[in-house]
C-alpha cells in the first residue's frame, strides 16, 4: 500500500469512528457516561491519527567500480548495497575503463557517467533502461527534466551537454567556453557553473589543467549559452570539483602535490570571490551545512567555508577514492583506494567509530545514496496541528510557524536527499521563519525541522 492511500484510510477510519462516538451522546443529557467514553477514546486514538507521517530512509546505496583501466577487456561494474541486509551485489555492467559519478533522482532513477556512456536505471528493478553514448563526462547535475553533464574532451570542444531525462537525447551542446577540458559541475537556479580546467587553445600534453588561470563558466540554462566566466587566481588553476551551498558555490582545486589544494568560495549574490582555505586535501564529496567534507591531511574532516574554520576532529579513516554523507543517519560512506584488486566500503559516524564493512570491486570511483519514504508513527513529532508552512508552492519565499523549538536544525532537500539548504536556529520566540527559496530550481523538496525533541517534515513545491 503506497503513503497516500495509507493515511487516506487511517483518516477516513478516524472520522468514521468520530461520527461513530458522536451518535452515541445525548447533548440533552451532559451527564451521559457516553459523552466521557466518546472523549476518552478520541484522546486515545488521536495521537496515532495526528503522528502519522512519512519517515525517510536509506533505501539502498550504489557503488560503481571502474575496474582495472589497463586491461583492455575491463568493464565498469555497479552494485547496490542493503545496509539492513547488509549484502552488496552487482546488478549490470558496462564496457569502459572509468566512471565519474552516480547521480541518484527523486523519481528511484538513477544516472551513471563513465568514460564512454551514460547510463540510465531504475533503482526498483535494478534494470538499465537506457544507455546513450557520451564520452567524456566528468559530472552531472539535474535540471528540471534534464541532466547537464561536464565534458573533459570529446575531440569536439563540447565543455557541457544537457539531455533529457526520459530518453537520454540530447538537447543542449555548448561549445563555447573556449577551454579543453571541463571538470566540476553543479546548478543553481537556472545557471550551471562549470570548472573549466584547461586553457584555450593551449593544453599541456601531460596535466591539461597546468596552463589554467582558475576560472568557472556559468552557462544560461534557459536561453542554453554562455552567460559569463568567473575569474578566480593563478593559485586556483586545476579546478576541480564544484558544490552548492546557500546562495553561494564552491570551487576546489586538484593538483600536485596536494599542498597545492585551494577552496574558493564565489558569493552569488554579490559576486565576492575569496580563497577561504589552501589545505593539503583529496577527494571532496559533500558540501553539508557549510562544511565541505574531504580527507584532509590525516583523516576525513569537514572544513566551514563561511567560518573559515575545521569544523570538527578528524576521522582516522583511510584514503578513499568516492565518499557519500547520509544525512539521515550522519553516516560518511567511503570507497576503498585500488586501482588493481577487489576492495572495501566501509562506513563511518561522526565519532570516528566504523560501524560497517563490505566488500566490493576494483576501483570504486562512484558512489551514492537513494533515499526514500515509508509510512510510520513519529512519536517525536508534537506538533502536526500547529505547524504551517506557507505558501506551498512558494517562488521566492517560505515561511514556517507554529513550530515551538530551540535549537532546531532546519534543512531543505531534495527527494533524493542532496541538502540543499541548512540553518540552526531557535524557532521558541518566532512567529515564523522566513526560508528564501528564489534560488532553487523548479521542483519538489522537503523541508526537515529537528531538534533532540522532535521532528517536522513537510514537503513543498518551488515553481
Amino acid at each position: 500500500m503506497n503513503a497516500s492511500l495509507f493515511t487516506y484510510c487511517y483518516l477516513s477510519g478516524f472520522l468514521l469512528l468520530l461520527v461513530f462516538l458522536l451518535t452515541q451522546i445525548n447533548i440533552t443529557d451532559m451527564k451521559t457516561p457516553n459523552i466521557y467514553k466518546a472523549l476518552l477514546i478520541i484522546a486515545f486514538m488521536l495521537p496515532f491519527f495526528a503522528a502519522k507521517a512519512q519517515i525517510p530512509y536509506v533505501k539502498q546505496v550504489l557503488i560503481a567500480n571502474g575496474g582495472n583501466f589497463g586491461n583492455p577487456g575491463n568493464k565498469i561494474t555497479i552494485g547496490s548495497y542493503d545496509p539492513v541486509a547488509k549484502k552488496y551485489k552487482i546488478f549490470d555492467s558496462v564496457p569502459g575503463g572509468s566512471v565519474t559519478q552516480i547521480l541518484v533522482d527523486t523519481n528511484g532513477t538513477a544516472y551513471m557517467a563513465t568514460d564512454s556512456f551514460l547510463v540510465k536505471y531504475d533503482l526498483t528493478t535494478l534494470k538499465r533502461t537506457g544507455i546513450v553514448e557520451a564520452h567524456s563526462i566528468r559530472y552531472l547535475a539535474f535540471y528540471k527534466d534534464n541532466i547537464g553533464a561536464s565534458i573533459g574532451e570529446d575531440g569536439n570542444f563540447s565543455n557541457f551537454k544537457m539531455f533529457k531525462k526520459s530518453d537520454l537525447s540530447l538537447v543542449y551542446r555548448e561549445t563555447k567556453l573556449k577551454t579543453t577540458w571541463c571538470e566540476g559541475l553543479t546548478i543553481q537556479g537556472d545557471s550551471a557553473y562549470i570548472a573549466m580546467q584547461g586553457s584555450y587553445p593551449y593544453r599541456d600534453s601531460v596535466f591539461p589543467f597546468k596552463a589554467d588561470t582558475g576560472k568557472i563558466g556559468v552557462l544560461d540554462l534557459v536561453n542554453m549559452k554562455v552567460k559569463r566566466t568567473i575569474y578566480l587566481d593563478t593559485l586556483t588553476r586545476g579546478l576541480a570539483h564544484m558544490f552548492s551551498g546557500k546562495n553561494y558555490i564552491v570551487a576546489t582545486t586538484e593538483n600536485y602535490p596536494p599542498d597545492n589544494s585551494y577552496i574558493s568560495k564565489v558569493d552569488l549574490k554579490t559576486g565576492a570571490k575569496k580563497i577561504v582555505a589552501k589545505p593539503i586535501m583529496y577527494s571532496p564529496f559533500a558540501l553539508y551545512d557549510d562544511s565541505l567534507y574531504a580527507y584532509f591531511n590525516s583523516g576525513l574532516t569537514g572544513y566551514n567555508v563561511v567560518a573559515q574554520k575545521g569544523s570538527g576532529s578528524a576521522i582516522p579513516a583511510q584514503q578513499f577514492l568516492a565518499g557519500a554523507y547520509d544525512t539521515i543517519n550522519n553516516l560518511f560512506y567511503l570507497t576503498g583506494l585500488d586501482f588493481t584488486n577487489p576492495t572495501l566500503a566501509r562506513v563511518y559516524n561522526h565519532n570516528g567509530t566504523e560501524t560497517d564493512s563490505f566488500h566490493i570491486g576494483v576501483s570504486p570511483q562512484g558512489i551514492a545514496i537513494q533515499y526514500a519514504q515509508k509510512s510510520g508513527i513519529n512519536e517525536a513529532e508534537n506538533f502536526s496541528f500547529e505547524a504551517q508552512l506557507f505558501p506551498n508552492p512558494a517562488k521566492t519565499d517560505l515561511y514556517l510557524s507554529g513550530i515551538n523549538m530551540k535549537n532546531a536544525s532546519i534543512s531543505i532537500s531534495d527527494i533524493a536527499g542532496k541538502i540543499i539548504f541548512t540553518e540552526n536556529k531557535d524557532l521558541s520566540q518566532l512567529q515564523a521563519l522566513n526560508i528564501p527559496v528564489e534560488m532553487l530550481p523548479i521542483g519538489v523538496y522537503i523541508l526537515n525541522v529537528r531538534n533532540s525533541e522532535g521532528t517536522f517534515s513537510k514537503k513543498f513545491i518551488k515553481n
